[in-house]
C-alpha cells in the first residue's frame, strides 16, 4: 500500500470507490490532509505518557491475559541425528492494553492504528525447547490497535527446536515433538496465555517430501 492507502481509514475507502469520477482529485485532497492530521493528532496523543517497556495495567486486573493462535506453514526439516525440528510458523497474538484507548468520534471515526512492533509493550513469548535465541524477524512487523485497546500481533518466523526422537519403528517412525510456549520474565499470576485453539492451524501448510504432519 502507499503511505496515503490506509485501510483501515474509511476516508481513503471512500475516495476509491468514487476514483472514476472527475470531481472527486479535490474532495480525495481534503480528506485526505484531515485524515492525516487527525491521524498524527491520535498518535501523538496516545503516546504521549506511553512507555513500551512497561507492562499493561487495567485497573482491577493485575494480569495481563495474552490469546495465542499458531499456524504451522511449512515444516522444513527434522534433523534426527541432531534431534532438532525447524518450523516455519505463523503466530498470532492479542491481548488488551488499557492505555492505548481513543474515542473514535473525537478523531474522524478512526478506529485502528498500525504501529512499529516496539512502539508498543509486547509479551516477551518464547519456546522453551527452541535452540533459536529468539523468534526471528519480530522487529519487522507491525502491531494493530483497536480503539478498545484491544492489539493484534501477528508475524510469521523461522525456529528450530528440541525434539527427542524415537527411531524405533524407522523407516516408518513417528515423532512427537511438543511446542511450550511462555514468557520467561513474568509469572503466572502477571502474564497468562491462552490458546485459541487446542491445535495448530494447518490450512496453509506445505508439504514435505519426507515428513507430514496430521491434520
Amino acid at each position: 500500500l502507499l503511505d496515503d492507502e490506509n485501510p483501515y481509514n474509511p476516508l481513503d475507502r471512500k475516495y476509491k470507490l468514487k476514483k472514476g469520477n472527475s470531481s472527486i482529485p479535490l474532495f480525495k485532497t481534503r480528506l485526505s490532509l484531515s485524515s492525516k492530521s487527525t491521524l498524527i493528532k491520535l498518535t501523538t496523543t496516545i503516546f504521549s505518557d506511553y512507555d513500551p517497556s512497561i507492562r499493561p495495567y487495567c485497573q482491577g486486573h493485575e494480569q495481563v491475559n495474552v490469546t495465542m493462535d499458531l499456524a504451522i506453514r511449512q515444516l522444513i526439516d527434522m534433523n534426527e541425528p541432531d534431534q532438532i525440528i525447524k518450523l516455519n510458523l505463523w503466530i498470532r497474538l492479542r491481548w488488551i492494553d488499557c492505555l492505548l484507548t481513543w474515542n473514535p468520534i473525537e478523531y474522524d471515526n478512526i478506529t485502528d492504528l498500525i504501529v512499529p512492533f516496539n512502539k508498543v509493550w509486547t509479551p516477551d513469548i518464547t519456546i522453551y525447547d527452541s535452540v533459536s535465541q529468539e523468534f526471528y524477524g519480530l522487529e519487522k512487523f507491525r502491531a494493530n490497535i483497536s480503539y478498545d485497546g484491544a492489539i493484534n500481533y501477528n508475524f510469521p518466523t523461522v525456529t528450530e527446536i528440541q525434539c527427542q526422537v524415537d527411531v524405533t519403528n524407522f523407516p516408518f517412525d513417528r515423532q512427537m515433538c511438543p511446542l511450550q510456549f511462555g514468557s520467561w520474565i513474568y509469572t503466572g499470576n502477571l502474564l497468562d496465555m491462552n490458546l485459541e485453539n487446542d491445535h495448530a492451524d494447518l490450512s496453509a501448510l506445505k508439504e514435505n517430501v519426507e515428513w507430514g504432519i496430521p491434520r
